[in-house]
C-alpha cells in the first residue's frame, strides 16, 4: 500500500510540477516573461531541494525522487525567465550561481552537517509557508474578482496529492511529512470556497446590471382608458 501511494504521489505531484508548462512555452514564444514568476521558481526550487535532502536521508525513494524532478523542473523554467530577460554571458554566471551554488549549498549543509531532525523542521516549516502564501492570492483574488488567479485544476490536483501524500506520511510514521500535506489540503479546500464565492458574486454582479438596464417607456393612452401603456425595454445587449 505504501509503495501504491508513493507512486500515486509521484504522478499527482510530478504533473502538478509541470503544470506551467504550456505557459513557458508561451511567454517563450511571445517572449513575454510577464506571466512568470521568477522568486516563486527559487523557492519551489529551495523546497525541492530541502526535501531531497530529508528523502535521501531518509532513505525514501519515492520523495528524493520526485524533488529531483521538481528541481531539474523549476531550474528549467527560471532558465527560461533568465532567457528572456538577458543574453549576456556575464548574466547566465549569475544565474548558475543563484540557481545552482544556493541550492547546491543546501544539499552539501542538509546532507552532510545538519542532524536529520532539523532538516526535518526546517523544510516542513519553509513547505508550510508556501502554502500559506496563497492566501495572499486568495485575497487579491476575492478584491478583483478574478477567477483567474485560482485555477480550479491546480487546486483539485493539489488536493489529490496532499492527500495521497499525507496518507503516506501517517503510514510511514514520518509528521514532518503529514503536516505540510494536511495543510496544504486545507488551504486548498478553502481556495474551492474562495473560487465558489467569487463566482456567485460574478453572476450575482451580472443579474444586477441586467436589472438597472430594464427601463419602462410610457406610450400614448389608448382610447377609452385613463391608463397609459407601457413597454419594457432591455438595453443590455445579448450573449
Amino acid at each position: 500500500v505504501v509503495s501504491l501511494l508513493g507512486i500515486v504521489g509521484i504522478a499527482v505531484s510530478g504533473f502538478l510540477y509541470a503544470s506551467p508548462f504550456p505557459s513557458v512555452v508561451d511567454a517563450a514564444r511571445k517572449r513575454d516573461n510577464s506571466h512568470l514568476n521568477n522568486k516563486l521558481l527559487f523557492c519551489l526550487l529551495l523546497n525541492c531541494s530541502m526535501w531531497v535532502c530529508y528523502g535521501f536521508r531518509k532513505n525514501d525513494h519515492f520523495i528524493y525522487g520526485l524533488n529531483l524532478f521538481g528541481m531539474a523542473v523549476s531550474v528549467g523554467f527560471a532558465a527560461v525567465y533568465h532567457k528572456l530577460n538577458h543574453s549576456s554571458s556575464s548574466s547566465w554566471l549569475t544565474f548558475l550561481l543563484y540557481y545552482r551554488a544556493v541550492p547546491a549549498a543546501c544539499l552539501v549543509l542538509f546532507l552532510l552537517v545538519v542532524p536529520l531532525t532539523i532538516v526535518g523542521v526546517v523544510t516542513c516549516a519553509f513547505n508550510c509557508l508556501m502554502f500559506v502564501s496563497t492566501l495572499a492570492t486568495m485575497r487579491r483574488a476575492i478584491e478583483t474578482a478574478n477567477k483567474r488567479l485560482l485555477p480550479l485544476a491546480v487546486a483539485l490536483g493539489s488536493i489529490a496529492a496532499g492527500s495521497v501524500w499525507a496518507v503516506y506520511g501517517i503510514l510511514i510514521g514520518d509528521i514532518f511529512v503529514i503536516v505540510p500535506n494536511a495543510l496544504g489540503v486545507v488551504l486548498r479546500v478553502l481556495q474551492l470556497v474562495v473560487l465558489a464565492r467569487i463566482t456567485c458574486l460574478v453572476k450575482s454582479s451580472r443579474r444586477t446590471v441586467s436589472m438597472r438596464s430594464i427601463t419602462v417607456v410610457p406610450i400614448a393612452p389608448l382610447k377609452n382608458s385613463s391608463k397609459p401603456i407601457v413597454t419594457v425595454t432591455n438595453q443590455c445587449e445579448q450573449p
